[in-house]
């Protein structure tokens, strides 16, 4: 799967990444390359969570699965 980072210069120095799929996803890295490395990290471990926690509650046999279809607002 693929995200969109936004990479920004931090002022106290480095960068910060920003995932904007994942609201709250932000790290800070000395380079580039750590604060890529580091979102790849927090992103795999948000996921890996959520995957864990939809096992649970599709397990449970009070669930129900709907899909919905909402537009894109672009």
């Amino acid at each position: 799967m693929q995200y969109t980072i936004i990479l920004e210069s931090d002022a106290g120095g480095g960068f910060l990444a920003r995932c904007i799929e994942i609201p709250g996803a932000v790290c800070h890295g000395e380079t580039q390359n750590d604060a890529f490395s580091c979102m790849k990290s927090m992103i795999e471990s948000i996921v890996n969570a959520r995957n864990e926690e939809l096992e649970r509650i599709i397990a449970s046999p009070n669930s129900e699965i709907f899909r919905i279809e909402v537009a894109d607002s672009a």
